[in-house]
């Protein structure tokens, strides 16, 4: 248990430390050794970053297409094990039809929403990256249905050198022939059902169709977990088909070590996230002394990311990143690295060395810059108004709506101690505090967090809410926030046109002040305007509040 996360260092938020987390080092040396393959098991947490369903989720969209209104409702409250469910919901929607509908149709109308603009997350981004650098000794291999790891891979060869494979016998072979002739092949072992296009078999999601293929699966998995360093990602860890081959190959995890990376759930009865965390590293110690399996033990999905994104830099630079600061001043170990990008965006902002937030005319001069990044031509304001103009018949300039922006930067280390696992709001637009004393500077980054930017670098991913209106609340109505990911501290470290370093030093959101009717977009009750915006709308203006972003991130 030695290579374990103490849960100390844990609740610090010293999660990415070598130190802290051995386990983190070990499997670093071994993935940025080329003579070691490398097999890479992806699970459903990687389809959900890029907006897919959970199993949860999906087994409820598959009983929504059940006919009878009364079965709808007892299997939506039914808590059988989720297998029994989906044979249940099957019966119930094919039971009573002389043409009995397509399995896959079910599957594909249940997994994907509707209007989806379905791109690869993060996660399928830095997975993909990884497979890349690694793709002569690299085995890929998903539980999931969809095809995001295969349109991630496309941003680093041509899609002539990617492969999509079920578990059939042609399917098993034809994987093996892809990985010899030099190019990528995905094996989805339950099957793939994607947005468009052909399935592949066999698919498993049922009781029985688990029954029919279970053994297969885990023999398949189990055979490529032989002589490599195995990777699970985005996975439940209570999967059959996944914890049955650790065990059958115990034996062997001396020579094939296997790690998991993973982000504590909320437990049940639990009462805040430190005890859930407290619960998750006792799992892991069954894990690590029943399985073999070395858990690499992480406090948000930004964390989970930036670990993927890492094993990428280290295989490009092993001698810069194993080296310490105290060896080398240019080492590209996280620490290091984290250090001097926020060290880089404070002072962009105006703050000292030890200065969590600008104070006197340094913070005028960032409210300032904020106010003019936010109403710049390409600024929020300019790009929102003009989408609701155009798309909502709403006259965003002549209603009393305002909008601000708000700057969250990463907490640096305070009086010498290691740097918590926080974000500080460092400054906005829409009002100026002169005095430091006043303004809440720094909220912990927890699943949950009542601070939506909190929760946008927890979940990695860009979230748009509303905020209803309650006694004593603030003035705002609707958000959008966004995690800020550096990526130019090393612009000459790249993986195709993708930049190798990445960091994520803190958060930006977007605040409005009105609610908006849903039917027509009328100033008063209902949603937001943040939240009614579509996917090629929102896709504008993430890009401006990025942009307001960066304009204020970098150096005057």
């Amino acid at each position: 248990m030695g290579g374990l996360i103490t849960h100390e260092a844990f609740r610090k938020g010293q999660a990415l430390s070598f130190e802290d987390q051995p386990y983190l080092k070990d499997l670093v040396e071994l993935v940025c050794d080329a003579s070691v393959p490398l097999t890479i098991v992806v699970g459903a947490g990687v389809s959900m970053n890029a907006g897919l369903r959970s199993w949860e989720e999906l087994v409820d969209q598959m009983a929504l297409q059940i006919d009878a209104e009364k079965f709808q409702k007892i299997v939506l409250r039914d808590r059988s094990d989720l297998m029994r469910k989906v044979e249940i919901i099957l019966q119930l929607i094919n039971g009573g039809r002389a043409v009995r509908r397509d399995e896959t149709e079910i599957i594909r109308r249940a997994l994907y929403p509707d209007g989806l603009t379905l791109a690869p997350g993060d996660l399928a981004r830095s997975i993909a990256k990884l497979a890349y650098l690694r793709r002569d000794g690299v085995r890929l291999i998903t539980t999931n249905f969809d095809t995001l790891l295969e349109e991630a891979l496309l941003e680093y060869l041509p899609a002539d050198r990617i492969r999509s494979f079920g578990l059939s016998e042609a399917g098993v072979e034809g994987w093996h022939a892809a990985a010899a002739g030099g190019r990528i092949g995905v094996m989805h072992v339950h099957g793939m059902v994607p947005q468009t296009g052909p399935s592949e078999g066999p698919v498993v999601l049922a009781e029985s169709q688990f029954f029919r293929h279970g053994a297969e699966v885990r023999r398949f998995i189990s055979d490529n977990l032989e002589g490599a360093c195995s990777l699970f990602v985005g996975l439940s860890m209570s999967d059959p088909n996944v914890v049955g081959p650790l065990y059958d190959s115990g034996g062997a995890a001396a020579t094939a070590p296997r790690f998991a990376l993973t982000v504590p759930a909320m437990a049940p009865g639990a009462e805040d996230h430190h005890e859930s965390g407290e619960y998750a590293l006792e799992l892991a110690k069954f894990m690590d002394a029943k399985l073999h399996l070395r858990t690499v033990m992480l406090r948000s999905y930004s964390q989970l990311n930036q670990v993927l994104a890492d094993l990428s830099l280290v295989i490009l630079q092993p001698r810069r990143y194993l080296r310490t600061p105290a060896e080398d001043p240019d080492s590209l170990v996280y620490s290091a690295r984290m250090d001097r990008a926020l060290d880089r965006c404070y002072r962009a902002v105006g703050c000292g060395r030890r200065q969590r937030v600008p104070d006197g005319p340094m913070a005028a001069t960032l409210n300032d810059r904020l106010y003019a990044a936010l109403h710049a031509p390409e600024g929020p304001v300019g790009v929102i108004s003009e989408i609701a103009r155009t798309n909502f018949a709403y006259n965003f300039r002549r209603s009393a709506e305002k909008l601000s922006l708000f700057l969250w930067l990463r907490s640096r280390a305070h009086r010498g101690g290691p740097s918590p696992y926080a974000l500080n709001l460092v400054g906005m637009s829409a009002y100026l505090h002169r005095e430091k004393w006043s303004i809440r500077t720094e909220v912990e980054i927890v699943r949950g967090s009542v601070m939506v930017a909190a929760q946008a670098v927890f979940y990695n991913a860009p979230l748009a809410v509303d905020v209803q209106q309650q006694a004593g609340s603030p003035i705002w109505r609707g958000m959008i926030a966004m995690p800020i990911v550096l990526d130019s501290m090393n612009p000459d470290l790249r993986v195709g046109d993708s930049p190798a370093d990445i960091l994520t030093v803190g958060a930006i959101t977007l605040n409005s002040t009105h609610l908006v009717a849903a039917a027509d977009h009328s100033v008063g009750t209902g949603k937001s305007i943040m939240t009614l915006f579509d996917d090629e709308e929102m896709r504008r203006v993430r890009a401006s509040i990025l942009h307001a972003a960066d304009a204020v991130l970098t150096p005057c």
